[in-house]
């Protein structure tokens, strides 16, 4: 049983079907890239196996725990997730979202120097340009597995889109140590 189990999902958005009996396992240690064209059903995935859908059949499993299943029941789990449009809130300051996230106190301005955004710490997330919120979203998905000796899911959706090159690059290098200390990743 992989970290990541999603079997026979059948999900619709609007009137069309997106998902029809669709399966897929990611194990410990593995990265795997949903790619095609804009509507195919990337981001559709990433949100069904984070149970913010509801499924017309099928289930969500992380970790050995239901996340949702097509009859409502709904389980939690600790796993990173980041969306398309970040979730964050405004009105949070950077350093208190990023331990918010975490669970518990780590050091917090060095891995924001990481990313070159350390001089950012006491701002709210609103005062952030595009990329550098977009950069604290990315790294509140990955916090969990970076935090964690256990291996831990990590669900990305798009999370190159907005970030400047050098944070691209950290961010492939990252996924790859992330996979090698047996997270699993699954990124649209």
């Amino acid at each position: 049983m992989g970290i990541i189990e999603l079997s026979g999902l059948r999900l619709r958005r609007g009137r069309g079907l997106v998902l029809d009996d669709w399966n897929l396992t990611v194990e410990s240690g593995e990265v795997v890239v949903l790619s095609g064209e804009n509507g195919c059903g990337k981001s559709t995935v990433i949100e069904a196996a984070a149970g913010l859908l509801a499924l017309d059949a099928g289930s969500s499993t992380i970790s050995g725990q239901l996340i949702r299943d097509h009859q409502g029941r709904r389980g939690r789990t600790h796993f990173g997730l980041c969306l398309q449009d970040d979730c964050i809130m405004g009105d949070e300051l950077v350093e208190e979202r990023l331990l918010d996230v975490a669970g518990h106190s780590f050091d917090v301005k060095s891995l924001l120097r990481e990313w070159g955004i350390d001089h950012r710490a006491n701002d709210r997330v609103a005062m952030l340009s595009g990329g550098q919120r977009r950069r604290i979203a990315v790294l509140s998905g990955l916090l969990p597995a970076m935090l964690s000796s256990e291996p831990v899911a990590i669900l990305l959706d798009e999370p190159d889109s907005g970030l400047d090159d050098a944070s691209v690059e950290r961010l492939a290098i990252l996924l790859r140590d992330l996979a090698a200390g047996g997270h699993s990743i699954l990124v649209a």
